[in-house]
């Protein structure tokens, strides 16, 4: 294969994805422009729109034509249909796949992070160590002298 087919097979695959992002965009333009129509909330439509144009959104949108594409009844015999239902699904996927690592890293990934960061670097560490029979002995020398009454010395009166 040569340089140019190679540039010309990249320019095809460049020209799915181009047809797939202006597809999705049509699409969620076409959801909205169908709530309008039938007298939805400004407020729900409001809610559908912003959802439409998060990475979420986009990534759900695609996803849902990529399957669409490749269950419609004649669409999906078609070898152009086929491809462009694979750049959705992929495309799609991807895009969720980077929704959910973002995700992840904001609220799991970072607080642990900023905890582990929290703690001391140098933690005290215990020592332990047996003592020896000397020290024992001393200990319990100790213990039995302050348990031993002490004489109590008259005083004259």
């Amino acid at each position: 294969m040569t340089f140019f087919d190679k540039v010309k097979n990249d320019a095809t695959d460049a020209g799915y994805r181009v047809c797939a992002k202006q597809m999705s965009k049509g699409v969620k333009a076409g959801i909205l422009k169908a709530m309008g129509d039938n007298n939805v909330d400004d407020q729900k439509i409001g809610a559908v729109d912003s959802l439409l144009e998060s990475e979420a959104g986009e990534a759900l949108v695609s996803i849902m034509l990529g399957y669409i594409l490749a269950y419609a009844p004649k669409l999906n015999e078609d070898p152009r249909a086929k491809r462009l239902s694979n750049e959705f699904k992929v495309g799609g996927m991807s895009t969720a796949g980077n929704v959910a690592m973002d995700t992840a890293i904001e609220y799991f990934l970072l607080p642990m992070n900023n905890i582990v960061e929290a703690l001391p670097k140098d933690a005290p560490r215990l020592r332990v160590s047996v003592p020896t029979d000397e020290e024992m002995n001393d200990f319990e020398n100790e213990e039995e002298s302050e348990q031993k009454p002490q004489k109590q010395m008259k005083l004259p009166s």
